[in-house]
């Protein structure tokens, strides 16, 4: 497959569906235990690449996908690098365009304190227009760009959002320049140094919060900055900034479940303890919660600290550190190690095979 087709492929929709999800069952602590697996009876199925898309990708490309489902290129050019994506209020998919140019997490200027000179700042918001709703986009008009890593995006009354490493930057729609106006940043001065720059945010609509979850400096460390390894809250208008949730390594994906409004989130673990540990994890994050970084996994496992980079880290440790690790639930869903789970989704229609 190659790398243009991979491009093509992450502005598809992919959808996994567990009906009667719940709480996994009783284990004691110390333990894990991953959930089972749905046998979904996955099949090959061809997907169809729009005629304007043929010269770029592949010959008859093939997808693994669960009985009554289709699959088509929905855009195929201008994108380099596209992360999130959502729609605006007008229902155009605009997608974060990462790495446009030669945008990286490993700008210059990577201290919080000293943000990115603006020749650092290639990134962009990408708007993929479907005029005549044949599910293929017309074009892929750049909206906003001097984005340094923009990640995740977001529209909430009016306004576009993106989650750049430093700031939550805020673009208000503009006739005039055929796209977006920057207002000056929502909040400003998130940690952005070492590893782990990718922020992503979420608007909470019921109760007119802001999520931003913030990944940690190191595979396993002790952090200096309060605000790393957590997901931060604040009122919309970009007041109130407090820390939410802790030992969160990188809470990369962030939804509202429909029903109950509870934040939810997948993490990313740590590297060091071999090909099946950690079990990543998918929980509600709740307020004040303490989720095990870089302490424990799973519900309450300690992290070996034989391993000496490890013991280094965290050792001795503290009242506290038993404490927090005391108060670990077990987590409503465990994956495999190291899958890097990016985010999730509550599908709540009814257009499903």
């Amino acid at each position: 497959m190659t790398d243009t087709f991979r491009r093509s492929l992450t502005i598809a929709v992919l959808t996994l569906t567990v009906s009667g999800l719940h709480a996994q069952d009783e284990y004691p602590p110390g333990t894990f235990q991953l959930t089972p697996q749905v046998d979904l009876q996955l099949q090959p199925v061809p997907v169809y690449v729009p005629e304007p898309f043929r010269d770029l990708l592949p010959q008859n490309p093939v997808l693994h996908l669960p009985p009554g489902f289709s699959v088509k290129v929905f855009a195929a050019t201008g994108l380099r690098g596209p992360r999130f994506m959502t729609w605006s209020p007008e229902g155009v998919l605009h997608v974060a365009n990462m790495k446009a140019g030669q945008a990286s997490q490993f700008g210059a200027r990577i201290d919080s304190r000293d943000p990115p000179a603006l020749s650092d700042m290639e990134g962009q918001i990408v708007a993929l227009p479907d005029r005549d709703g044949d599910g293929v986009a017309d074009a892929a008009i750049v909206v906003a760009e001097n984005l340094w890593w923009g990640h995740s995006l977001e529209f909430y009354e009016g306004d576009m959002y993106v989650a750049d490493s430093h700031a939550i930057r805020r673009f208000r729609p503009d006739p005039d320049l055929g796209g977006y106006r920057e207002l000056d940043p929502l909040v400003e001065g998130l940690p952005s140094g070492p590893q782990h720059r990718t922020r992503t945010l979420i608007f909470d609509r019921v109760d007119t919060k802001l999520y931003v979850s913030i990944g940690s400096t190191c595979d396993l460390c002790r952090e200096d900055n309060p605000e790393r390894a957590t997901i931060i809250q604040l009122s919309a208008d970009g007041t109130g900034r407090r820390v939410f949730a802790r030992g969160l390594r990188n809470g990369v994906g962030l939804a509202l479940h429909p029903v109950t409004n509870e934040l939810w989130a997948t993490n990313n673990g740590h590297d060091r303890e071999g090909a099946a540990l950690p079990p990543e994890w998918i929980d509600i994050v709740r307020d004040g919660g303490f989720y095990g970084w870089p302490l424990a996994y799973g519900f309450r496992v300690p992290v070996n600290t034989a391993i000496s980079q490890y013991a280094d880290a965290i050792l001795p440790l503290s009242v506290q550190d038993s404490l927090d690790v005391e108060s670990m639930q077990r987590p409503v869903a465990l994956l495999n190690a190291h899958l890097a789970p990016m985010d999730l989704h509550f599908y709540d229609h009814d257009a499903f095979p």
